[in-house]
């Protein structure tokens, strides 16, 4: 197979329709399941939050509406920033997971975390009764997979 790199994905030119990406950390032993003689150690590591909440139901449509504020501005000032979606439940209105995706950790910490626009947010959210459970977890991609087609 010819491995040819393409910005952040590479084209295997023996199987043309497959585009793989590669953001893993550096490891001399890791591959990709698919392609077991492609080497992964020189890609760049893509750090991931994600984070569910139930919103109290009183607040459930203005927690979308100062969503889509945070994420256009998001969109507009954070040109780093890969990935920012709120996701609804589709079994209960009120429940809600957030999928946020940066090149590095240091990415989401500035700018992200820093901007006005995300500070308001926080402090909203963080007033008592808007948010009535948050969990969530933070992740390195490991390459093995896709995020988007």
């Amino acid at each position: 197979r010819k491995v040819r790199k393409v910005g952040t994905r590479s084209r295997v030119d023996s199987l043309s329709a497959i585009d793989v990406q590669h953001r893993v950390p550096s490891s001399p032993s890791l591959s990709s399941p698919l392609f077991p003689s492609l080497s992964l150690s020189a890609c760049p590591m893509v750090f991931c939050l994600y984070i569910r909440v139930k919103v109290a139901a009183e607040f459930v449509a203005e927690f979308k509406e100062r969503w889509g504020k945070l994420a256009a501005h998001c969109r507009a000032h954070e040109p780093e920033t890969l990935s920012y979606e709120l996701c609804a439940s589709d079994q209960s209105e009120d429940e809600f997971m957030i999928v946020e995706r940066y090149p590095s950790r240091d990415q989401l910490e500035v700018p992200h975390q820093q901007s006005p626009a995300f500070v308001a947010f926080k402090a909203w959210w963080s007033t008592p009764g808007v948010v009535l459970e948050k969990s969530g977890m933070s992740s390195n991609e490991t390459g093995i997979g896709y995020m988007a087609k």
